[in-house]
């Protein structure tokens, strides 16, 4: 049987119907749905009412279907930092976490302090951060002054760089951070999130192979997440979105390529088992080539597994 770590995962604190986030003021409804001053989007399906998904269903989801260990992943929002030491404690050989902070120059300590609680992981959200607060450059002096510290510190840094069509996607500015710290393991989630028909824009498709070619600094890493998302209209197996994780591969290798799902979200549109479906009967992958993909990699970068 296959051993696997989902990479890329989420949770979701329980709140009061309509609660206000007091630290970035949108609220958070029913049935998985966000309001914010730039629109309404549902988060997580409609089935999940109360809009919440704690550390103790993701592990009854990881043991459903056999899955090993997962990441915790982290967005700008109120508790969840708490929902993360709150589920490395519960299970700390299963389960890796990682903090989302203010861009400030004080967040310094803060990240630190969230070190010392046990988080390993770092993570900027930059479509969230940019609806935040309005413009952040990527490389700007105090997301480069968080990452400093946390190649001091040896945490891994995880980028979700935004759509490849908006301004907030910025290539040349991660690759002036990762020319800084040269130390620093960085993840770039949902593979740079190409879109449909990405090869038909020239422009755009450019910018994204100049995302993936990121991979030949040396310390970066590529989660492989949120197809069924990033390609909803196209449906199971996602044939075009996999096509951009064969390029992908064919770019950055196999051994920098991490699996996971972005669950809850994906939830919307594709079952667990599909998700993993999709990378199993994935032509041209070997058994060695799965097992690094599914387990190897994330072990290593996120559980400090063995060489």
């Amino acid at each position: 049987m296959r051993r696997i770590i989902d990479g890329h995962v989420h949770l979701a604190g329980k709140h009061e119907p309509d609660w206000v986030d007091p630290l970035t003021g949108y609220r958070h409804g029913a049935y998985g749905m966000l309001h914010t001053p730039l629109g309404s989007r549902r988060r997580m399906p409609p089935f999940m009412a109360d809009s919440a998904f704690s550390a103790e269903t993701l592990l009854e989801v990881m043991d459903e279907y056999g899955v090993e260990k997962s990441v915790l992943m982290a967005r700008l929002e109120s508790g969840t930092g708490e929902l993360a030491v709150h589920a490395v404690k519960l299970c700390p050989e299963r389960i890796a976490a990682a903090v989302s902070v203010e861009i400030r120059m004080d967040s310094v300590q803060a990240l630190s302090g969230w070190y010392r609680k046990g988080i390993r992981v770092l993570k900027f959200e930059m479509r969230g951060l940019n609806e935040f607060y309005g413009s952040v450059n990527v490389d700007c002096e105090e997301i480069l002054s968080l990452c400093r510290e946390a190649e001091r510190l040896g945490m891994v840094v995880v980028f979700d760089p935004g759509p490849i069509h908006f301004p907030c996607s910025q290539p040349q500015g991660l690759k002036r951070i990762l020319d800084t710290c040269r130390d620093l393991k960085v993840v770039i989630c949902h593979m740079g999130l190409p879109r449909p028909g990405l090869r038909q824009q020239p422009e755009l498709y450019r910018k994204w192979k100049s995302v993936v070619e990121l991979a030949d600094c040396g310390h970066v890493w590529f989660d492989v997440t949120a197809i069924p998302d990033l390609f909803d209209q196209e449906g199971f197996p996602y044939q075009e979105g996999m096509s951009y994780f064969q390029e992908l591969k064919e770019q950055a290798g196999i051994d920098r390529l991490i699996w996971g799902t972005d669950i809850p979200g994906t939830f919307q549109r594709a079952t667990y088992r599909q998700m993993i479906r999709m990378f199993e009967q994935q032509e041209g992958l070997t058994e060695d080539e799965k097992d690094r993909l599914f387990y190897r990699n994330a072990d290593q970068l996120y559980f400090a597994g063995p060489q």
